[in-house]
């Protein structure tokens, strides 16, 4: 499994072991969507760019992290399952 679905797959789950959800954001007609929605009750939503250990964002991705962040939301880029797993618990522990 390629590191960045392997990424992927162990932040699902741990978001699941938190009664939350991670369903994948597809929008057809719009490259450079982050990869995920993080949804965990009583926290605010977050979009979530995961990359493998050396990947790079493409002008695409950068462009819509900046309108994200710039429209209020909040928007990670996740290369470590452990940064992922500290973020969220820091995220629940804000809410």
């Amino acid at each position: 499994m390629p590191a960045e679905s392997a990424l992927e797959k162990t932040c699902r789950l741990f978001v699941e072991e938190q009664n939350g959800r991670f369903p994948k954001w597809t929008s057809p007609g719009s490259p450079g969507v982050c990869d995920r929605i993080l949804l965990i009750p009583g926290c605010p939503v977050v979009f979530v760019e995961l990359k493998a250990k050396n990947g790079k964002l493409s002008r695409l991705q950068k462009l819509w992290l900046g309108w994200l962040r710039t429209a209020g939301f909040q928007a990670w880029v996740i290369s470590d399952y452990f940064d992922f797993v500290e973020s969220v618990e820091a995220l629940m522990e804000m809410s």
